[in-house]
């Protein structure tokens, strides 16, 4: 593909670290986008099945309750269940691999942490998305030590 199709995503998080997106403007989205998205969170989903079962007890002994992870889908912050991975080329579709831990009659509007797997934006005059880039950054890692900082963390 073409740099000016896909290029590094250099924007700096909150912490300071350089981003571990791909930019990909509107030009470059298609089927062989939609196949490394589908791949992404099936790879998503086996990482979340298998952490669910490792840390579910760890979680559970902080008083942590109800510990879960799971790729969350949604179209412009709406989450709806029937979505799946076969939508990812509509505008405003955003996936993340999402943890969360609380009791069931707290407020869910916010997750104690994701890891945003893609995101399709529309913009005013174009748009482009942001794909986890696999190549440089391990999303096993990663989500490994999230939910290590999730443990450590004393407030919520």
């Amino acid at each position: 593909m073409g740099d000016g199709i896909i290029r590094q995503f250099n924007g700096i998080n909150k912490s300071g670290n350089v981003e571990k997106y791909l930019t990909i403007a509107s030009k470059g989205i298609n089927e062989e986008i939609k196949n490394k998205v589908m791949e992404l969170e099936s790879l998503a989903e086996r990482l979340a099945e298998q952490f669910q079962i490792h840390y579910a007890d760890q979680f559970e002994a902080q008083k942590k309750r109800n510990f879960s992870i799971w790729v969350s889908r949604d179209l412009d912050g709406d989450e709806i269940s029937t979505l799946t991975a076969d939508c990812c080329l509509e505008k405003e579709y955003r996936s993340q691999l999402a943890v969360n831990y609380n009791d069931p009659g707290e407020d869910n509007d916010f997750y104690e942490a994701t890891i945003t797997l893609w995101h399709y934006r529309k913009g005013f005059f174009s748009s482009s998305a942001f794909l986890y880039n696999t190549a440089k950054y391990d999303l096993e890692k990663d989500l490994e030590a999230a939910l290590e900082h999730l443990l450590t963390r004393t407030f919520r």
